[in-house]
């Protein structure tokens, strides 16, 4: 019911729209789920984005309806893409680049 829930709604949702209550509490229960933690052990069998843990270890922070992204969160987003794209990233005056 949860992962039904998370991807109809997320599905549905602008990239920049924040989480609603029901969305926030349905990810923190999928997250510590049993049989979510024995697919996450197992994430080198399938494509998973490499920082899929940061945030979803994060989700009561990320949550927050005041939520402000930190560097460490910006530099670990990930741009819908096929290829190989380059994203630059500006932070505090400097450009990071993400491909």
């Amino acid at each position: 019911l949860d992962s039904k829930l998370v991807m109809d709604v997320v599905s549905r949702m602008e990239d920049t729209e924040p989480f609603s209550e029901e969305l926030h509490a349905a990810m923190k229960r999928l997250w510590t789920d049993s049989g979510v933690e024995e697919c996450f052990s197992r994430s080198n069998e399938y494509q998973l984005n490499d920082s899929a843990k940061y945030f979803l270890d994060d989700l009561e922070r990320l949550g927050q309806p005041n939520y402000e992204p930190t560097e460490q969160d910006i530099l670990r987003t990930r741009v819908k893409t096929t290829g190989i794209v380059e994203v630059p990233k500006f932070l505090n005056f400097e450009i990071f680049k993400n491909f």
